[in-house]
């Protein structure tokens, strides 16, 4: 029969192990109607609402940081590499409380890669102590054109009129950035267009143009990498964007047109603009629909050769 001490002994690793979890932050994601709490599967572009619930029980330490990643693996970019991953998560958040915090709330309203593609994002919450909390979930994407060597997809960006707004397009992935995500330098090398409103209307801009270095929400200032992505408008119409099947019809458009280096360009509902960004990759952007409420959106209708 074993001895009281022993039993104590035994029963210690168990203690600690409480111990530990019990001096860790919560963190959980809100279930509501529209929510998401868990492992999705889509196969058209789609948009999500995470709520991120944190606390710090009553005698804990206080919350101090709080941060999102997103990583993607097996999306589809170039036929030559059908098995392409970031080459590790990319921060898509990182904010630091000022006073710490007992309790915290963050509504992430995003939308899935356009691409086929599975994204893994992870939410972490860390106390004054250094203990921390994750939540995570993952999102496969497989559209129909997964494979194919012309890609189609259609987004909605908003007025940049708060951090949270979805404003920037990163063109190859189909993602839609908020100036959060795009003020981290692990997405400087994805965005290609940005949504600039002016006195007179909507335009669409590269990172690297003045008119994007003058929208103070972007701090595109700050970006150490600004991607030259080069834009024209195109005599295109909306019925003959629709018609655009292969590739080289995209290849010979944006070779006819007379690309512009740091552009930023105004827009209307109709408009199809020629896109090459940094890295080669050549697409036709089609002005679907231009908001009539402010603040106005874009809807937008994306048509690009893998590379």
């Amino acid at each position: 029969m074993p001895r009281p001490t022993a039993r104590l002994l035994l029963a210690l690793p168990l203690l600690t192990a409480c111990e530990k979890q019990l001096t860790s932050p919560l963190l959980d994601f809100i279930a509501t109607t529209n929510a998401l709490t868990s492992d999705r599967v889509v196969t058209a572009p789609d948009t999500f609402e995470v709520r991120a619930f944190a606390e710090a029980r009553e005698q804990d330490p206080r919350l101090t940081r709080f941060t999102i990643t997103a990583y993607e693996e097996n999306y589809f970019i170039t036929p030559n590499v059908a098995d392409a991953r970031d080459p590790g998560p990319r921060v898509y958040l990182d904010t630091v409380f000022t006073t710490p915090r007992q309790t915290f709330l963050f509504i992430n309203r995003f939308g899935a890669s356009a691409n086929r593609g599975r994204q893994t994002w992870r939410y972490t919450v860390y106390d004054t102590d250094g203990h921390s909390a994750s939540r995570a979930y993952t999102i496969r994407a497989t559209p129909s054109d997964s494979t194919a060597p012309l890609h189609s997809y259609s987004v909605r960006l908003q007025a940049p009129r708060q951090r949270t707004n979805r404003s920037s397009l990163a063109t190859a992935r189909g993602f839609v950035l908020p100036p959060h995500a795009t003020d981290q330098p692990d997405f400087w090398d994805l965005t290609d267009l940005l949504y600039v409103p002016t006195a007179t209307g909507p335009s669409l801009a590269a990172p690297s143009s003045a008119a994007a270095l003058a929208t103070r929400i972007y701090r595109v200032n700050r970006w150490t990498n600004r991607r030259g992505t080069r834009l024209a408008l195109t005599t295109l119409t909306a019925s003959s964007f629709d018609a655009v099947t292969t590739a080289s019809t995209i290849t010979n458009t944006v070779a006819a047109a007379r690309l512009q280096n740091r552009a930023a360009l105004p827009v209307r509902k109709g408009d199809v603009l020629a896109l090459r960004t940094a890295d080669s990759l050549d697409a036709l952007v089609l002005v679907r629909d231009v908001g009539t409420i402010a603040p106005v959106e874009l809807l937008l209708s994306v048509k690009l050769r893998r590379y």
